[in-house]
């Protein structure tokens, strides 16, 4: 099985939420986790919607 990831290293100690992340660390996010996010995409973000990127990609997301 192959998981589509994205992957980043922490250059410098980083606080994401409550977390602390020390530099050098290797953070590893599986992309389905983003395309299934409702803080970006809403409360439809499990739902195929076209329209969603009808004004464009960059004003598809909430942030």
């Amino acid at each position: 099985m192959r998981a589509a990831l994205l992957l980043r290293i922490v250059h410098k100690e980083t606080k994401l939420g409550n977390l602390i992340i020390p530099t050098g660390v290797e953070i590893a996010l599986p992309t389905i986790l983003v395309h299934h996010d409702y803080e970006l995409w809403g409360e439809n973000a499990k739902q195929f919607n076209l329209e969603r990127f009808s004004e464009g990609i960059s004003k598809a997301t909430k942030g």
